[in-house]
């Protein structure tokens, strides 16, 4: 099986050129990014677990990959504690796909029997209409959860950016290298892997 599943492996390349985005053009050109190809989910659930990287540490982020049948946590990017491993403290949804109020409610329902209650719903689809926020936030606060719901990078993108250890700008920098940590981690096309360089490395 080991044998076989290497001819099969995707080799990537570090990349050790500079950054070449600025702060304020890195949330259009992550978007830009994700629209070229979303490949079912791979490249926006990588970019949500380096910026979880990013105001967290690695080694507490989960992140399996896509449709993995074996993953013991619910959401695509979880936070697990510092302290133990087993104890989940955050988890996100992400889709590329528009998201309806029901998809909402069952996975909250699936982080609260994990005992999450800190839950995140990441929705970059351009045609995402806006969900009712009231209902959601009624139906969270009788169960004791919090519900987060981000529309596109932007506002997930600059709440990762300050609240990092790392001076926001310098802090792009850094993020990057995260997210090529994880675009290698969900077996991104090489392809995919290509634009990135060229996208983002001088």
């Amino acid at each position: 099986f080991i044998a076989v599943r290497k001819t099969y492996a995707t080799a990537y390349e570090s990349f050790s050129g500079d950054v070449s985005i600025s702060l304020e053009a890195f949330p259009q050109a992550i978007t830009a990014f994700v629209d070229e190809n979303s490949e079912n989910g791979k490249r926006a659930q990588a970019i949500a677990a380096g910026l979880f990287d990013l105001v967290e540490t690695p080694e507490q982020v989960l992140s399996g990959r896509i449709n993995d049948p074996s993953r013991k946590h619910p959401g695509d990017v979880c936070v697990v504690s510092l302290n133990d491993d087993a104890v989940f403290e955050k988890a996100m949804e992400v889709r590329d796909k528009p998201v309806k109020e029901s998809d909402a409610f069952v996975f909250a329902g699936a982080c609260l029997r994990f005992g999450i209650t800190d839950v995140a719903i990441l929705m970059v689809s351009s045609r995402q209409p806006k969900l009712d926020e009231n209902a959601l936030s009624a139906w969270a606060e009788k169960r004791g959860i919090s519900f987060r719901l981000y529309y596109g990078w932007e506002d997930i993108m600059s709440e990762a950016l300050f609240w990092g250890a790392t001076p926001m700008r310098p802090a792009v920098s850094l993020v990057i290298s995260l997210i090529e940590n994880r675009l290698r981690e969900v077996e991104i096309s090489n392809e995919g892997y290509d634009l990135w360089r060229q996208t983002f490395r001088a």
